[in-house]
């Protein structure tokens, strides 16, 4: 089976960014047009071509023209009769292919009998930086939907950030181009809205291959400050930085995790869902481990701690902090960023005054979406630690750190998680925070102070669905929960359970309560606390 394209998506891919790898963008434009009219994406046409050492690449290029090779009479380290910038390429390739199949295990690209039936990977020097083309339906590997490839490269590969030697960027071109004609054994087209996995995956190859060249640090700068955007649905340059995550997955689990990956893609054609079934075999959970991830990334470039990413200190980006506070209380505030599925979001509650007792965080998610939270502390001689909790729907979740006062500060880290199928448009959550001083000061031998008997917040408050109170007690058991209207008459009453510390109670009015101001109680023991709240219709 052939694959075609349209002149005008030709062009579109082949003159994009001068210094990128366009294949995602191709495989994309393919993979959306179906309906294609018969135009045959041909190959480029070379002046010469040459059967590179180890019998795996043949390699095409010009020595006159506008692609003729960088330094193209320069024939020293071999004396061959080849331009040395083509013996380079055929050496970062082979030893690129090394890696993948001999070290990592994954299968080789499959051959294009159908094209030469020469056994050998074409790579064309061209005036195209980095492209990756799939070509035909390839029966080699049964049950897949394998591709054969063609590779194009560069002819002169110097860039701004390499003016006066192109092999740096050949090596990371040859590494990264090579893994998507290996990602194409295993499949070349998805159901999925962007590529961002196989651009994931040639990144993470990059640094796997050549870890001392670091090209793929310039892609972060997309990805890191924009982690508010969807994982598998934002587009551009955005999909190159995701290669972190899947260096995250090889941090945690080891090299072979992102094979088995594809293994699954091959039959599961929607690429969150390979990298959950695999995540399963290893007894861990896709939201689980993007919400680590979520945290991982916080501590990067000038946030660097150790326990984390290896190179991340020297990462010349960051995330965005879409809050900072820090005075207390902070009052309930409402999406601080736009947040789509598949993200995270950094909000900071900084200690610059050195803040005594606990910090309270009251967090209410009034959708549908299923969200996670993510609480990290960083303390100043004790470094990191964090916690991972699911956030209850409709009801307000409270997240307490204990000792604010030892901590730099804290960070709070709403993710939207994955539901098992894409969900579209952004969510929506609020959060409020305050310090709760009781405990300040108390030392270790010392029983603490009992939390006081007091209602703590109301929200939303008017509301018109539902109301949140939330108050401490410093008994368990049970209390009475009792509504009365403005006139006094009692219309709702309830038993609900209590424990010593925070708690909550949420209300829904039935329909035959009228509008406007509500006062309620809550009754525990002799002890009663009293509160109001305004009910819109």
């Amino acid at each position: 089976m052939l694959r075609i394209i349209l002149p005008s998506l030709i062009f579109a891919v082949l003159t994009g960014n001068a210094y990128a790898c366009e294949t995602a963008e191709l495989i994309k434009r393919m993979s959306s047009n179906p309906n294609l009219p018969p135009i045959i994406l041909t190959r480029p046409i070379s002046q010469n071509n040459w059967n590179a050492p180890g019998g795996i690449f043949k390699i095409h290029y010009d020595t006159e023209g506008p692609n003729t090779v960088y330094n193209v009479d320069e024939d020293i380290n071999p004396l061959d009769g080849i331009p040395d910038y083509v013996n380079r390429a055929s050496d970062y390739l082979n030893y690129a292919h090394s890696i993948y199949i001999n070290d990592l295990g994954f299968d080789p690209p499959p051959p294009d009998d159908e094209v030469d039936n020469d056994g050998l990977y074409d790579v064309y020097l061209t005036n195209v930086a980095a492209l990756t083309t799939p070509e035909n339906l390839s029966h080699y590997y049964p049950g897949r939907e394998a591709y054969t490839s063609y590779m194009q490269l560069g002819h002169d590969l110097r860039t701004p950030h390499y003016p006066d030697d192109p092999l740096p960027f050949l090596k990371v071109c040859a590494a990264h181009e090579y893994f998507h004609a290996v990602q194409f054994a295993y499949r070349a087209y998805s159901s999925d809205q962007t590529p961002w996995w196989f651009e994931a995956c040639a990144g993470w190859a990059e640094e796997i291959v050549f870890d001392e060249i670091n090209d793929v640090y310039y892609k972060l700068d997309y990805y890191l400050p924009n982690l508010h955007k969807s994982l598998y649905q934002s587009e551009g340059f955005f999909t190159y930085g995701t290669w972190i995550y899947a260096q995250f997955l090889s941090d945690r689990f080891g090299v072979s995790v992102i094979r088995k990956c594809w293994e699954k893609f091959a039959s599961f054609d929607f690429a969150v869902d390979a990298v959950d079934l695999t995540l399963d075999t290893y007894g861990a959970d896709f939201n689980d481990e993007y919400s680590k991830h979520i945290v991982w990334n916080y501590f990067t470039g000038d946030n660097y701690q150790p326990g984390f990413y290896e190179e991340a200190a020297d990462f010349g980006e960051t995330v965005y902090e879409a809050m900072i506070h820090s005075g207390y209380p902070v009052d309930w505030t409402t999406d601080p960023i736009p947040q789509e599925n598949v993200s995270g979001v950094y909000i900071i509650f900084q200690n610059i005054s050195l803040v005594n007792g606990s910090l309270v965080i009251e967090y209410l998610n009034t959708t549908d979406d299923k969200h996670g939270i993510a609480i990290a502390q960083i303390r100043p001689d004790v470094g990191v630690t964090y916690d991972i909790h699911l956030v209850q729907n409709y009801i307000i979740n409270i997240y307490v750190v204990e000792n604010f006062s030892l901590c730099e500060k804290v960070v709070m880290m709403p993710i939207w998680l994955y539901e098992g199928n894409p969900s579209s448009g952004i969510t929506s959550y609020s959060y409020c925070a305050y310090i709760d001083s009781s405990s300040a000061g108390i030392a270790e031998n010392i029983p603490p102070i009992p939390f006081d008997f007091a209602i703590k917040d109301v929200y939303p408050n008017p509301f018109n669905g539902a109301t949140n109170i939330s108050f401490t007690s410093p008994f368990e058991g049970y209390c009475d929960f009792v509504v009365y209207g403005i006139t006094g008459d009692k219309i709702y009453e309830k038993k609900e359970p209590v424990a010593i510390g925070y708690n909550y109670i949420q209300w829904s009015p039935s329909d035959d309560v009228a509008s406007g101001a509500h006062f309620f109680e809550i009754i525990q023991s002799d002890k009663r606390i009293h509160g109001k709240f305004v009910y819109l219709k």
